[in-house]
């Protein structure tokens, strides 16, 4: 069978020709060369400083303030924090214990002496683990693990996540007013989702916090799972308090407790020095000559730039000519095997709760390009965990693989289960369930 004929782009054919790649190249290839060698020259005859050191260069970072400080914390740009750390009591949870006595110290250390941290478990009712205590250091991390390790075995399957805010906000409230104090509630679970019981609507996930509350109070999330490759909780900030968005602090990936205070601490000013006065005479009689400013663009700093810019687009066009032909061949096979009647297929992805069975979204997606299903800022379908799915067309039609170096297992029709390590693909079969872990599975449903 004859291969369709293949359409291109007039357009693409007159810019990237081969004769105007040369000469591209060449001319910035010229230029490039000129630039380096002018800033060379540039260097080699200027005289060597003989100022004495300025005191700012051997400490550059100060204190916007005024003094010189030789270590920045988050400690000395934020106030302390009125801290509520909820524990989930799900029936689950307790699996992944030696990952949560371990974040939680982690997380302990990352405080500042005068936080105030009260402690709760939380399930279909929460409970207070103790009064409240002032963070001194040492003392006070091992008098909280010790609160930690002993609370209750957990009395229910449920978590509402509504309810572990309304009674944080209940104890901030009875607080006496004081000193400003910055309000956050550290939360330690296994599922980003709302595990209460379907009778109970006010719920919601931690993942989409109410507009409501946005801008009240600080919320970090620690996700713990038993598959964590890491062994460590993935963190994520979804409540930013006033002036700030969930946007300006890490989360998610390899983020740490240290990583979301440091997000308070101003960039460091560095200490300038003014080049463009200098003095002359004796002290009876001294004159400041003021020195003509050289053009940026003329200057050492400037030539060096405008050479690595040249660089750079020649390198760009040295891969654009590549990329094309590389597509031209790829359009090649494509219209060969698809042929000319081929269309995209079109699903919808389900994410459910395995164990409620409820749907906690659904979303109807055409398979134009490669779908991705994750965690990270680059997904399309966002799902919370470590596994990560790429949904893509193949030969015979839409098939699957892992995104990372986690495998996955699909769930099919008559309770089969399927198991494809990282680099195998699976045709996809309309009704398959992709476990992807925290309770919850995505249910490809084929059109």
């Amino acid at each position: 069978m004859n291969a369709p004929p293949l359409r291109r782009d007039p357009r693409r054919q007159r810019l990237l020709r081969r004769p105007l790649l040369r000469f591209v190249a060449a001319v910035l290839s010229v230029i490039a060369v000129a630039l380096l060698l002018r800033s060379s020259l540039a260097h080699a005859q200027a005289p060597p400083s003989t100022a004495a050191p300025d005191a700012a260069d051997a400490s550059p970072i100060v204190d916007p303030a005024g003094p010189v400080v030789g270590e920045w914390t988050w400690c000395q740009h934020r106030p302390p924090l009125n801290v509520v750390a909820g524990f989930d009591e799900g029936r689950y949870f307790r699996h992944v214990e030696p990952m949560l006595l371990a974040a939680t110290e982690n997380w302990l250390r990352s405080l500042c002496i005068g936080d105030t941290v009260r402690l709760a478990t939380f399930g279909l009712d929460v409970t207070w683990l103790g009064d409240p205590v002032v963070f001194d250091g040492d003392p006070a991390v091992e008098a909280l693990m010790k609160r930690i390790q002993k609370r209750g075995e957990p009395v229910s399957g449920n978590s509402i996540n509504e309810l572990l805010v309304k009674r944080s906000f209940e104890y901030w409230d009875s607080l006496p007013r004081g000193a400003e104090t910055l309000r956050a509630l550290y939360v330690f679970t296994d599922t980003m989702v709302s595990d209460a019981p379907k009778r109970y609507l006010m719920d919601y996930s931690w993942a989409e916090l109410p507009s409501y509350l946005q801008g009240r109070f600080l919320l970090v999330v620690s996700l713990l799972e038993k598959a964590s490759p890491s062994g460590q909780p993935l963190i994520y900030v979804t409540g930013a308090p006033t002036g700030l968005t969930p946007e300006a602090f890490p989360s998610g990936g390899a983020t740490s407790y240290a990583d979301v205070m440091s997000a308070f601490v101003p960039p460091p000013v560095v200490a300038q020095t003014d080049n463009n006065t200098s003095s002359e005479g004796d002290s009876g009689d001294r004159v400041v000559v003021v020195k003509e400013p050289q053009p940026w663009l003329l200057s050492d700093e400037g030539l060096a730039l405008l050479a690595g810019v040249a660089v750079a687009v020649l390198l760009v066009v040295f891969l654009v000519g590549r990329l094309t032909t590389k597509r031209t061949k790829e359009d090649r096979k494509r219209a060969t095997r698809e042929g000319p009647d081929h269309t995209a297929a079109h699903l919808t992805l389900v994410l459910r709760d395995r164990l409620s069975g409820a749907v906690v979204r659904e979303e109807r997606r055409t398979l134009e390009n490669p779908l991705r299903l994750g965690s990270g800022s680059g997904a399309d379908f966002f799902v919370p965990g470590p596994y990560s799915v790429v949904l893509q067309e193949g030969d015979e039609g839409p098939i699957l693989r892992s995104g990372n170096l986690l495998g996955l297992e699909i769930h099919r029709g008559g309770g089969r289960r399927v198991a494809i390590a990282e680099g195998e693909v699976l045709p996809i079969k309309t009704g398959d369930r992709v476990d992807i872990g925290g309770g919850q599975e995505v249910e490809i449903r084929l059109h």
